[in-house]
């Protein structure tokens, strides 16, 4: 959160705007609504995490643990590498006519979008063991990355960001070419 928010917010600083906010931030009511689900989100997102630490007892870190951590590093360098090299692809000349294809973007249509989900999901396999001792307790410990899945897959991240490129580059030849040979999330999946 720390991360993105740092992000998005020199973002605003050097461009003075945020186009996806700026007709939700216009009205009181977008404003609140707009908190109330962002509120929402970060309370169904760390779920896992919070319920671990009120678990009656604490699993020991294992190797699973381990690399769940170690992926979840690895999904948040993802995702801030890929924000930053979309940034600065869109700060270049050619970045306001033809859509980004450079860096983690060569290998994925979203690889912000997919380092996301990879970071939530790795967080709920790092406390899963905590969580398994109550089998409803996995179970809501799942809503997070499942949320997330969903929330970026089909309504927020990829539709919108697909819809744009569509919009601006769907006639270009070369954009179609793009799209049917890079993956919409991650390499050889999806």
């Amino acid at each position: 959160s720390v991360r993105l928010a740092s992000f998005l917010f020199y973002r605003i600083l050097m461009t003075d705007k945020d186009d996806r906010l700026g007709k939700v931030f216009a009205t009181t009511s977008g404003t609140v609504t707009f908190w109330v689900l962002s509120f929402l989100w970060g309370f169904v997102v760390l779920m896992p995490h919070s319920m671990s630490c009120f678990a009656a007892s604490s699993a020991p870190l294992d190797g699973a643990g381990y690399a769940a951590a170690g992926l979840a590093a690895v999904a948040f360098v993802v995702e801030a590498v890929a924000d930053w090299q979309k940034w600065t692809f869109k700060n270049k000349p050619e970045g306001k006519t033809t859509w980004c294809a450079e860096g983690l973007w060569k290998f994925s249509r979203h690889p912000n979008y997919a380092g996301e989900i990879t970071f939530w999901w790795s967080i709920f396999a790092l406390n899963a063991p905590n969580l398994a001792a109550h089998w409803p307790g996995l179970a809501l410990g799942a809503v997070s990355p499942i949320f997330i899945t969903l929330l970026i897959r089909f309504v927020s991240g990829v539709n919108l960001a697909e819809a744009r490129n569509d919009g601006r580059f769907g006639k270009s030849r070369e954009y179609q070419e793009y799209k049917k040979r890079t993956p919409m999330l991650f390499p050889g999946v999806l």
